[in-house]
């Protein structure tokens, strides 16, 4: 969380109630904070805005005196309507909504990496969760198998997958292994399921046109087909 922290604070803005946030230090002005403007302020100064006021209004020789010249239009400029009893307010500037949200917060420090058609295909919305996140193990060897176990030295064994046995171990399980190696699933799939497929879409087509069915959503067909 500290090494995000000076990035994540700058987009925490303030509201001003009773005036009660630090002036140096919260970003009240929407410039961040005014002591990032000056090195003649200590972090131990703890002063808030209530301090520049009196009676509501901006003490103009008080700023001259202590701000930085190139903000005090900007300060003189921002109008200050006191709630008293109210605590000044943090406004989160990521979200239209100025309300916190770990989404919007992970948004802004995660680093994006660029779509890739391998993970919009292991991340498809219509293959269980489940499946997705064994194939995104196994592509990064992060499997209960050989090659991880090894690290806390427990001794490599065999597979269990197949009559004649190979080292339990990814490459072995998915490709090189008895049946992985045959393909016979795999083929058997590739060969039936357009055909699995167009029956599955006529029979929705009669189900709706002769069975009084409504028309079945996309989803609908997919779950059919998976069954």
């Amino acid at each position: 969380m500290m090494k995000h922290k000076i990035k994540v604070e700058e987009y925490i803005g303030w509201q001003i109630n009773s005036s009660s946030c630090s002036f140096w230090w919260d970003d009240w002005l929407g410039r961040g904070a005014i002591a990032n403007y000056t090195s003649s302020v200590s972090s131990l100064n703890n002063a808030t805005v209530a301090h520049f006021l009196v009676d509501g209004k901006w003490n103009e020789r008080k700023l001259r005196q202590l701000v930085p010249p190139l903000l005090i239009p900007s300060i003189l400029n921002t109008k200050i309507q006191l709630v008293q009893g109210i605590k000044d307010t943090t406004v989160w500037k990521q979200t239209e909504a100025t309300k916190f949200s770990c989404t919007s917060a992970w948004d802004m420090c995660r680093t994006k990496k660029e779509h890739t058609i391998l993970n919009a295909q292991i991340w498809h919305k219509y293959i269980l969760f489940k499946i997705s996140f064994l194939l995104w193990r196994a592509l990064r060897y992060k499997l209960p198998t050989n090659e991880i176990l090894a690290a806390f030295e427990v001794e490599p064994v065999k597979c269990f997958c197949c009559l004649k046995q190979g080292w339990d171990e990814v490459d072995h399980i998915f490709i090189q292994g008895h049946f992985a190696g045959k393909n016979v699933a795999q083929t058997t799939i590739i060969e039936t399921l357009p055909i699995v497929i167009c029956w599955n879409l006529w029979k929705n087509r009669c189900s709706a046109k002769y069975g009084g069915k409504l028309p079945g959503s996309w989803p609908e067909v997919v779950d059919c087909i998976a069954k």
